[in-house]
Formats: structure tokens, sequence, C-alpha cells
């Protein structure tokens, strides 16, 4: 699981990377002999920009499905505590979930004004 993980997280970070190592090397060539050689367009490099930040987004929104889709352990308590607390507190006074090295007890404090 851990390896999905961080192969997601490597693919969606990278282009920011080097849209940033772009950026500074074109900088810092402003002023040297090979200016010329280094030249970036400033509308391309804003467009790179935010599909580099919707990466970065997609990246936070898509954790979960991947925990989902590779890890059994995470799948069966995160359906375990949806189903047993259903959509609010109101319907249990005190919820019992099975951890993997024991069994503990987990209360649940319900506000009546919900």
């Amino acid at each position: 699981m851990l390896v999905a993980v961080v192969t997601v997280f490597i693919i969606c970070q990278l282009p920011g990377l080097g849209i940033r190592v772009a950026y500074t090397v074109s900088e810092f060539a402003k002023n040297t002999t090979w200016s010329s050689a280094v030249r970036l367009d400033v509308t391309t490099l804003r467009y790179a920009n935010v599909a580099s930040n919707a990466l970065l987004v997609f990246n936070s929104a898509v954790n979960i499905v991947v925990y989902c889709l590779v890890g059994k352990r995470f799948r069966s308590i995160l359906l375990n505590e949806m189903l047993n607390c259903g959509t609010c507190c109101r319907c249990c006074a005190s919820a019992s979930a099975k951890s993997p090295r024991g069994t503990t007890r987990v209360s649940v404090v319900c506000d009546s004004r919900l």
C-alpha cells in the first residue's frame, strides 16, 4: 500500500518541482552569458503552474481512493466505522470497534440539540 501512495505522490509532485526548478534556472540565467539559451514563456509557465496545482489537489483527493483500493485493513476499518455509526451520532450511545490488537471500546458523545 505504501508503494502505491508514494508512487501517486511522486507523480503528482514532480511537475510542480520541475516548473519551480525551470523558473529558478531561468531567473539565475538572466544576467549570464547563456541567458539566450534559457528562455521561458511566462504564459506557458502560468498554465503549467495551474496544471501543477491541480495535480497537487488531485493527489490529496485521490489518497482515500488509493487507500481503499490497496489497503484491505483500511477498507475493513472504514466500512466498520461507517456502518456502525451511520450518518449521525444519535443512532448509538456507544459503539465498539475491533482493533487489530484486541477489542477497544469507543464512546460516542452525542449532543441532543443536533
